[in-house]
C-alpha cells in the first residue's frame, strides 16, 4: 500500500455498526418501538430512537442529527398524525420522513385501524406512492418484529450483493477506457410480425427533437422488447456513436442502475466510486455520455422506477443522447413520451366466426405469428380451411397477446388447433400457456410467470383492485368501480390509475356519457380471477356485482320505448359481458327474481342488438329451473314476466308453433293476476302470430284487445305498437285505405315518444302497402327512410327488412341485378341477426327471385346473389 493510499483509507472503531432509525408515534406505539428495536438489535445494528438520546436538544434537532447519522429508516404508522409543534406546519412525524432523504425505507402500517387521522392518511398516501419505500402491513408488535429482522436480513444482503457485484473487477477506482465501443446488439432469433407501422412510428418520434425520453408502455408478454430491438437496428445509422441496449430485468435494486449501465456501455474498472476524484459511479458515467450521440435503449424498467432520476440527470448534461426505455410502468419524467404497445390486431369476424377460411384470416398478424411460430415446432404444420376458424379463435382468446400466442403454439406437437382451443377455455389458460423457450427470462417462460412479476411489483391497495377488477366481463366504468371496489382507507381513482400506469388494466374510450371504461386482457384478467378466489373474496363482489348489474338493465328498459333509445341501446350492448357473468351468477345461485328481470326485461335489446338467440337461450334456461306447478302468485308473476317475451322473441325467430304455446300460457297467466300491460303485449305478439299463419279472424280479435287494453291503461308505446299491427293486418287483408290511416296514427305517437323502432315498424309496413299496390315510387321513399332509423339503431332485421323492400321494388321496376344482389345482402344480415323474414312474405320474395332467374339465367343471377352475400347493405344499394 502507498502513503497516499493509507492517509486516504477509512479506518472505523469497532461500535460503528449501521445505524437504524425507527420513525413513529411514541405513546401510541410504544410496544411496536420496542418491538423494533429488538429487532434491529438481534442483528446487531444500532437502533436510533427519540426515546434514547440526550434531552438537551429541541427535539427537531436531536431527530435531524440522528438521521443524518443513520443508513436506514424505518417507519411505523397506525392512527395518530403526531404533534405539531407550534410555529410548524407539518408533526415530527411528518418530517422526519421528509428528511430521510434516499436513504432505504422500510415503512410499517398497522391494522385494523378504525379512528385513522385525516393527516396520517394524507401522509400514507404520500408514502404508498413513494417508490423509493418499501411497505408492509401488520397486525401485532410480535409479528412487526419478525417483518422488520426479515426485511432488513433481506436488505442487507441485496447491499451485499450490490457491493459485491461493483466490486470484483476492482474495488474503488475511477471509471477508464473513453475511448470503449459499444457492444454489438443481439441479433433477433424471430422474425417482428404486425409491428412494422409501429417500428417507423417509433423511429419518427426518435427523429424529433423534442423527443429524447420514449417509453413504450405494456403489460409482460407484449413484445416491448423485440419491437425496441427492431427500432435499434433501424437507427443504429442515425446516431454517430450508435445504439446501446441495456437489459434490467436481473437488476433488482436502482442503486445498480449506473453500474450496470457503465458496464453495458463497454466502460472498465467499473466501483463503487472514485475516491481519488471524489466521484461516484453516477457522476463518472454523467461525465462519460455528455458529448456522445447515441440511443440508450434500457429494458424492462418498471422493477427500477427510483433509478429515472439517473435517466432525467443523464439527459440534462448528454443534450445528444436519447433514452428509449421498456417498461410496464411510465416513469414519470419531465418530457417523457408514452407510446402504447398493443396486442396484434384480431381477425375479423364480419364474416362469421364458424365460416372463417384461409383466405380469411391469413392476413392477420396474430394468426400469422401464431402459424409461424407452430411451424418452428412442427415443419408440416399448416394453416388450412378446415383449422382457420379455430386459430382465429385462438388468437382472440389469447387478446393478440405476443407471449401468449408463442406458448400456444408451442404445443402444437401435441395438440390440434380444436383442441387447443378446448383448454384454452375459462382460467386453464394460465395453466396451458407454459413451455416458452429455454433463452427466455424464466418469468416468460409461462404465461402466468409474466403476470406474476408484475403482481408482485404491486403494493397491497394496489394488488386487492387488481383482484376484484377480475369480477367485471368486458370492461367496466368508473362508476362501476367505485360501487364494488372501493375500501375507506383507500382512493379508487388513484389506485386504478397506478394499475393503468403499469399496464395491468387499459383504459378504453367509448361514445357514452358514461365516460372511459377500463379492462384488462383476458390472460391478465385470467390471473386476478386466481388471486381473488385465493383473497376469500370472490362471493362477496360477485354478489355485489351481480345487484349493480341487475339494477342497470331494470334502470334502462324502459328507456327502449322512447328518446333515450339509442343510448340505452349502446349502454346495455358496453356492458353485455357483465350482464352475461350477472346472469350466469343469479341462475347458478338461484335468484330467479333478479334473473328474471334481467334476461326478459330488456327483450328490445336482444332484438334490435342482433342477440336473439342469446336471449332465448337465457330465457329458456331460466323457465327450465322454474317451478310450474306452483300455485304461488310470485312464482307466477315471474312466469308471466319471462313467458311473454320469450314468445315474443320466437315469434322474431320465426317459430311460430312454440311461440303461440308459450303465449296462450302467458295470457292466462297475465289474465289470473290482473296484470294488463302484460297481457296486451302478449296479445300483440299472438296476432303477429295469427297474421303470418293467415289466420285473419284471430289475429283481429287479438290485436283489437290488445289495443282498446293498451288505450284504457294509457300505454302510449303499448298503442303504438299495436296500431302497427293493426295496419299489417289491414293490408294484408287488401284494406290498404284503412291501413294508411292506422300507421299514420301510429306515427305521430312513436314520433311524439322519441321510439325509432316502432317508427321504423310503420315506414316498412306502408311500404309494403304501396307495393302491393305497385306504387313503387312512393314504396321505395318509404323504405328508405325505415333504412335510414334502422341504421340510427343499427337494427339488423330492420335493415335486412328495408333492403328487402327495395330489393322488390327493384326487381318490379326492372332493376333485377341490383334487386338480387339487394336480397343476398339482406339474407346475409338476417342470418346475422337470427331473424329470418316473416313468413307471409316469403311467397312475394319467392315469385319475384323466381322471375329474376328466369330473367337472367342461373350463372348470373347466382353470381349477384352471391356476391350480395359479402357486401354490406350500402353497397350493393350501389350496384349499378
Amino acid at each position: 500500500m502507498t502513503a497516499n493510499e493509507s492517509d486516504s483509507a477509512i479506518i472505523r472503531t469497532p461500535d460503528q455498526r449501521l445505524r437504524v432509525f425507527i420513525s413513529s408515534t411514541l405513546r401510541e406505539l410504544a410496544d411496536e418501538r420496542a418491538a423494533a428495536k429488538a429487532a434491529v438489535s438481534q442483528l446487531r445494528l444500532s437502533p436510533v430512537m427519540f426515546e434514547l438520546g440526550a434531552r438537551a436538544h429541541p427535539p427537531r434537532a436531536l431527530y435531524r442529527s440522528y438521521l443524518e447519522q443513520s443508513h436506514i429508516f424505518v417507519g411505523i404508522y397506525w392512527q395518530s398524525y403526531g404533534w405539531v409543534a407550534p410555529g410548524e406546519e407539518i408533526s415530527g412525524l411528518e418530517d422526519e420522513y421528509r428528511l430521510s432523504g434516499n436513504r432505504p425505507k422500510l415503512i410499517y402500517i398497522k391494522a385494523p385501524f378504525p379512528e385513522r387521522e385525516p393527516r396520517l392518511k394524507e401522509l400514507l398516501q404520500r408514502i404508498q406512492a413513494d417508490d423509493r419505500a418499501a411497505y408492509n402491513h401488520f397486525s401485532s408488535a410480535a409479528e412487526l418484529q419478525e417483518l422488520i429482522a426479515n426485511d432488513l436480513a433481506l436488505l442487507l444482503t441485496e447491499q451485499f450483493e450490490a457491493s459485491h457485484q461493483m466490486a470484483e473487477s476492482t474495488s474503488a477506482v475511477a471509471l477508464e477506457a473513453t475511448d470503449a465501443k459499444l457492444p454489438p446488439l443481439a441479433m433477433p432469433s424471430t422474425s417482428l410480425i404486425g409491428r412494422e407501422s409501429a417500428v417507423d412510428e417509433i423511429c419518427a418520434l426518435l427523429r424529433r427533437h423534442d423527443v429524447r425520453l420514449l417509453t413504450l408502455l405494456g403489460p409482460g408478454g407484449i413484445g416491448k422488447t423485440r419491437l425496441s430491438l427492431q427500432v435499434g437496428f433501424k437507427m443504429q445509422a442515425e446516431f454517430k456513436d450508435g445504439v446501446c441496449m441495456v437489459d434490467l430485468a436481473s437488476v433488482r435494486s436502482s442503486d445498480l442502475i449506473a453500474p450496470q449501465l457503465a458496464q453495458a456501455l463497454g466502460l472498465r474498472n467499473v466501483g463503487l466510486a472514485s475516491p481519488q476524484a471524489g466521484q461516484t459511479v453516477s457522476a463518472r458515467l454523467k461525465m462519460h455520455l455528455r458529448d456522445r450521440n447515441l440511443l440508450l435503449i434500457l429494458d424492462n424498467f418498471e422493477q427500477v422506477l427510483p433509478a429515472a432520476a439517473l435517466i432525467a440527470d443523464i439527459l440534462a448534461v448528454a443534450p445528444h443522447i436519447s433514452v428509449l426505455c421498456t417498461s410496464r410502468a411510465l416513469l414519470h419524467l419531465r418530457g417523457e413520451h408514452e407510446y402504447e404497445v398493443t396486442p396484434l390486431p384480431l381477425p375479423s369476424t364480419d364474416s362469421g366466426v364458424d365460416s372463417m377460411t384461409r383466405a380469411a384470416v391469413e392476413q392477420n398478424p396474430a394468426v400469422q405469428l401464431f402459424v409461424e411460430r407452430a411451424q418452428a415446432i412442427h415443419a408440416s404444420f399448416e394453416l388450412t380451411d378446415q383449422n382457420a376458424a379455430a386459430i382465429a379463435a385462438i388468437c382472440r382468446r389469447l387478446d393478440g397477446l405476443p407471449l401468449a400466442l408463442e406458448l400456444a403454439a408451442a404445443r402444437i406437437r401435441l395438440l390440434t388447433p380444436k383442441a387447443m382451443l378446448a383448454k384454452l377455455t375459462d382460467t386453464a389458460a394460465m395453466h396451458f400457456l407454459t413451455g416458452g423457450a429455454r433463452d427466455l427470462p424464466e418469468r416468460q417462460q409461462t404465461l402466468r410467470g409474466t403476470i406474476e412479476w408484475s403482481y408482485a411489483l404491486l403494493n397491497p391497495h394496489e394488488q386487492r383492485l387488481f383482484r376484484r377488477l377480475a369480477v367485471f366481463g368486458g370492461g367496466s366504468t368508473l362508476e362501476a368501480v367505485e360501487a364494488l371496489c372501493s375500501e375507506a382507507d383507500t382512493d379508487v381513482l388513484d389506485v386504478l390509475a397506478s394499475l393503468i400506469d403499469k399496464s395491468l388494466v387499459r383504459q378504453i374510450a367509448q361514445d357514452t356519457d358514461a365516460g372511459p371504461r377500463f379492462d384488462m386482457l383476458s390472460v391478465i384478467r385470467d390471473y386476478a380471477t386466481e388471486q381473488l378466489i385465493a383473497s376469500g373474496e370472490r362471493e362477496q363482489i360477485m354478489q355485489g356485482h351481480a345487484a349493480f348489474f341487475q339494477a342497470m338493465v331494470v334502470a334502462h328498459a324502459p328507456k327502449l320505448r322512447c328518446s333515450q333509445q339509442a343510448s340505452a341501446l349502446v349502454a346495455l350492448e358496453a356492458e353485455l359481458g357483465n350482464v352475461r357473468i350477472a346472469l350466469r351468477y343469479l341462475i347458478d345461485t338461484k335468484h330467479w327474481q333478479p334473473a328474471c328481470e334481467m334476461a326478459a326485461l330488456p327483450w328490445l335489446f336482444w332484438l334490435i342488438n342482433a342477440h336473439l338467440a342469446e336471449g332465448l337461450r337465457w330465457m329458456n334456461e331460466i323457465v327450465e329451473h322454474l317451478d310450474t306447478g306452483a300455485p304461488d302468485p310470485n312464482i307466477m308473476q315471474l312466469h308471466a314476466l319471462l313467458l311473454g317475451p320469450l314468445g315474443g322473441l320466437l315469434v322474431w325467430a320465426g317459430d311460430y308453433k312454440r311461440a303461440q304455446l308459450i303465449l296462450e300460457k302467458a295470457r292466462d297467466l297475465y289474465r289470473a293476476i290482473n296484470v294488463r300491460g302484460g297481457l296486451a303485449s302478449t296479445l300483440v305478439a299472438l296476432s303477429i302470430c295469427a297474421i303470418n299463419c293467415s289466420d285473419w279472424v284471430l289475429a283481429e280479435q287479438q290485436s283489437s284487445e290488445a289495443l282498446a287494453l293498451n288505450r284504457a291503461i294509457n300505454d302510449a308505446w303499448g298503442v303504438a305498437v299495436s296500431l302497427n299491427v293493426s295496419g299489417w293486418l289491414a293490408t294484408r287483408q287488401g284494406h290498404y285505405a284503412q291501413s294508411e290511416r292506422i300507421y299514420q296514427e301510429s306515427l305521430d305517437r312513436s314520433r311524439q315518444l322519441g321510439d325509432k323502432l316502432n317508427e321504423s315498424f310503420a315506414w316498412v309496413d306502408l311500404g309494403w302497402a304501396h307495393l302491393l299496390q305497385r306504387h313503387f315510387e312512393q314504396a321505395q321513399t318509404m323504405f328508405k327512410t325505415c333504412l335510414d332509423l334502422s341504421r340510427d339503431l343499427n337494427y339488423k332485421t330492420g335493415i335486412a327488412y328495408a333492403a328487402e323492400g327495395l330489393a322488390c321494388v327493384d326487381i318490379e321496376a326492372g332493376k333485377t341485378e341490383r334487386g338480387v344482389t339487394l336480397f343476398g345482402a339482406a339474407q346475409a344480415l338476417r342470418a346475422q341477426a337470427g331473424a329470418p323474414p316473416w313468413r307471409l312474405d316469403r311467397p312475394v320474395h319467392e315469385r319475384l327471385l323466381a322471375n329474376a332467374r328466369a330473367l337472367l339465367g342461373d350463372a348470373i343471377f347466382e353470381a349477384h346473389f352471391n356476391a350480395g352475400h359479402v357486401m354490406s347493405i350500402t353497397d350493393a344499394l350501389a350496384v349499378s
